[in-house]
């Protein structure tokens, strides 16, 4: 729930999965084992589950609200619900299987708001193989954001350092910010997260002053390192599992899985890119209840390429149609060889389909 106007533009998607496990694994990112998920969120034309028809929601009676005291204080929250929609379009037996806020005393009253409104929604129950209503149990991620927010990362003690860098790094006098970075990251102490929020500010630098791919992509893989952490939680043992992070690490692979996924394309190196590109989408998508702002166009765009290079046609055309559609929303151009390039991936999709 954003706090102000929520552009929504593409209906929310449910993931019918159900949460038996919960494990961290290794946080090396090209051996990312939830994609599937990840395409069946962002592009669910891509990822049908097998002889079911997913639930929709057709109606919230009761949207959630957000906490007072949590949005004065510019606290943001996501919760994770598991839930059984049945065969009458009603809700059952929920339970929050996870939850992640910047500031734990206001988590409680989150959780609250959300579960109240959980209860008031009415799906279009899922369909079975010959179209007979089936009970499903189902993970879904409810985002609390407030509008002009959603890139901003709690550093906790460093907070100041970091925004005071973050505003002046595009400065001429780089040097001096660089041997701040530097500085910083050389200190005891630091946790994980403000490491890597640091390794991906020293990445923005190597960016601007024109370092070598290998040589950025080398320190966002470091950082990398530091806080792509996930959790999964998979449904009765199948291999397809919903992804999870805190709330901090999901905002920093929002930023530094763009930049990673689009130099990695940049090095033909279309996995790399692909999982990059897909899995910084995916967190921001479920955190902002759906919303993609003007600054994933180019994102789409290197994910419609890099898909295409591997293969996956229909992400390949979804990626680019989406990405058509997100500009033509904020009213900026498309070029015209994306266009072609779209059409190219569903020629071939449909020649395979």
């Amino acid at each position: 729930m954003k706090s102000k106007k929520n552009f929504s533009l593409f209906c929310l998607l449910f993931i019918s999965i159900e949460a038996v496990a919960n494990e961290e694994v290794n946080s090396k990112i090209s051996f990312y084992t939830g994609l599937e998920t990840v395409k069946s969120t962002l592009f669910p034309e891509c990822g049908q589950l097998i002889n079911l028809t997913r639930p929709k929601l057709i109606e919230i009676k009761k949207r959630h609200k957000y906490p007072k005291r949590a949005l004065l204080s510019g606290i943001q929250a996501q919760i994770l619900f598991k839930y059984t929609v049945t065969k009458t379009g009603e809700i059952e037996n929920e339970e929050i299987i996870w939850s992640d806020s910047e500031n734990g005393k206001y988590l409680e009253n989150f959780e609250k708001a959300a579960l109240k409104s959980l209860k008031t929604w009415i799906y279009e129950p899922a369909k079975g193989e010959f179209g007979n209503p089936v009970d499903l149990e189902i993970i879904k991620a409810v985002g609390f954001t407030i509008e002009g927010y959603e890139g901003y990362l709690n550093l906790l003690n460093m907070d100041k350092e970091y925004r005071s860098i973050a505003k002046n790094i595009k400065e001429e006098n780089k040097i001096l910010y660089i041997n701040q970075i530097n500085l910083i990251l050389s200190r005891e102490g630091l946790s994980s997260f403000q490491r890597a929020a640091f390794l991906y500010m020293r990445a923005l630098y190597e960016l601007g002053n024109n370092s070598s791919n290998q040589q950025i992509i080398s320190t966002l893989e470091e950082s990398q390192f530091s806080y792509f952490k996930p959790n999964f939680y998979s449904l009765n043992g199948e291999e397809q599992m919903y992804p999870i992070m805190g709330y901090n690490n999901q905002r920093l692979h929002s930023f530094a899985g763009v930049l990673a996924g689009e130099l990695y394309a940049k090095e033909s190196m279309w996995e790399e890119s692909y999982i990059n590109l897909s899995t910084a989408l995916y967190y921001f998508y479920i955190e902002n209840n759906g919303y993609i702002p003007k600054r994933f166009i180019k994102a789409l765009s290197y994910l419609g390429i890099a898909a295409f290079n591997k293969g996956d046609l229909c992400v390949s055309y979804y990626s680019l149609d989406t990405a058509e559609k997100v500009s033509s929303y904020h009213k900026v151009g498309f070029p015209d060889s994306l266009v072609k390039a779209k059409e190219e991936a569903y020629k071939k999709y449909r020649e395979l389909n």
